[in-house]
C-alpha cells in the first residue's frame, strides 16, 4: 500500500535537512544538484553540519518551543555553494530567497515520493515559487519516464496560470466554491463541463464560468 506524506513547507524543512544529512551515498545529493541546475538557481554544491540543541541554547527560546525541542535534538544548518566565474561563493541557507529555501526543502521529499510512489499532499504549492517552476514539478509528476512509480502531487492554489491543458488535463483540475449560506464548500472537476482541448481555461475561469471565484461585494462607503 502506497503511504501518504501529509507536510506544511515548515515543516518540510527539519524533515528534509536530515534526509540531506543522512545522504551518505550521495543520491539525493545527485538529484538536488541536477533538478537545481536545470531550475535555473545557480547552486552547484551545499553542505549540511549537525548541531544538538543544549540547555544552553534552550535557555534563550520560548517557553513553548523549551517542551517541544529536548535537550540534544538534532539541529542543522545549511551552507550552499555558488559559482561565479572562477570564484566559489558560500552563503547560508537562510540568506538565500525564500523561494529558494522552499524548493532546496523540498527537494529530498520529493525524490522520496517518486522513487517510493507515494502521495504528498501540499497546502499552497505555489507560495513563494516562481510559476515555472511549480510548472516544471507538475511536470515531473505527469512524466512516466521520471514518475516511474505512479507517485501522485496533490495541491490547491490560486495561481491561475496553472489552468493550462496543455499542463494538466481536465480530470486532474477540481475547483473548490464555497456555500456563502452555511459555510460549506462544494469540490467538482473540470471534467462535469464539456471543455475543448484549445479552451484557454485559465480566461474562462476568471469570467466565472465554471464558477468557484469569490463573490466580492463592491459597494465601498466613501462615507467617513
Amino acid at each position: 500500500e502506497k503511504l501518504g506524506v501529509v507536510l506544511t513547507h515548515d515543516q518540510i524543512k527539519n524533515y528534509s535537512h536530515s534526509m540531506y544529512f543522512k545522504d551518505k551515498t550521495n543520491n539525493i545529493k545527485k538529484f538536488a544538484i541536477n533538478f537545481l541546475e536545470k531550475a535555473d538557481f545557480n547552486i552547484n554544491d551545499y553542505e549540511i553540519i549537525e548541531d544538538k540543541m543544549t540547555e544552553e541554547k534552550l535557555l534563550n527560546m520560548p517557553d513553548i518551543i523549551k517542551n517541544l525541542i529536548p535537550v540534544n535534538t538534532s539541529l542543522y544548518r545549511v551552507n550552499t555553494f555558488h559559482l561565479v566565474g572562477n570564484e566559489k561563493y558560500r552563503f547560508d541557507i537562510s540568506e538565500e530567497s525564500l523561494g529558494t529555501q522552499t524548493v532546496f526543502n523540498f527537494i529530498p521529499v520529493l525524490k522520496d515520493v517518486l522513487d517510493n510512489g507515494k502521495v504528498i499532499f501540499i497546502d499552497e504549492f505555489d507560495k513563494s515559487l516562481h510559476p515555472f517552476i511549480v510548472k516544471y514539478i507538475i511536470k515531473i509528476f505527469n512524466n512516466s519516464n521520471l514518475n516511474k512509480n505512479g507517485a501522485q502531487l496533490i495541491f490547491n492554489t490560486h495561481d491561475t496560470n496553472l489552468l493550462d491543458l496543455e499542463l494538466l488535463r481536465r480530470d486532474q483540475i477540481w475547483f473548490t466554491e464555497k456555500n456563502y449560506e452555511n459555510g460549506s464548500s462544494d469540490i467538482y472537476p473540470l471534467d462535469d463541463f464539456s471543455v475543448r482541448k484549445e479552451k484557454n481555461i485559465e480566461k474562462d475561469y476568471l469570467l466565472g464560468r465554471y464558477g468557484a471565484v469569490p463573490f466580492i461585494k463592491e459597494d465601498f462607503n466613501d462615507e467617513e
